[in-house]
């Protein structure tokens, strides 16, 4: 019985779609998404030498991923953490709701 309970727990552990901060349990009071951000990069490169020298400058886009943060106030009391998680397990967390329960699907 032992071994199930490590196996499902290694299974749970290795599932890539739900990342999630072991040691917090506790009540989701808090929501924030951050959509994907495009930045600029602007890089410059100069040919030539003396007085023909050119320069010449391109942008380039570099795209910040969309993040996804939960607050929960912790059951063992202590300062509210700022998890960061997966889409999946944002959608599943409103507030009220009682993390890591509702990140994993359990009611």
């Amino acid at each position: 019985m032992l071994a199930l309970g490590v196996l499902l727990a290694a299974l749970l552990a290795g599932c890539g779609d739900i990342r999630l901060e072991p040691k917090v349990s506790g009540v989701v009071i808090g929501r924030e998404y951050d959509p994907p951000e495009r930045k600029p990069k602007k890089s410059c490169r100069t040919t030539g030498t003396g007085g023909k020298a050119r320069t010449t400058c391109s942008t380039t886009y570099l795209t910040e991923p969309a993040e996804w943060e939960l607050t929960v106030a912790p059951f063992a009391g202590g300062p509210a953490a700022e998890l960061k998680v997966s889409h999946s397990a944002y959608a599943r967390c409103p507030e009220g709701a009682v993390y890591p329960d509702c990140a994993i699907g359990t009611p």
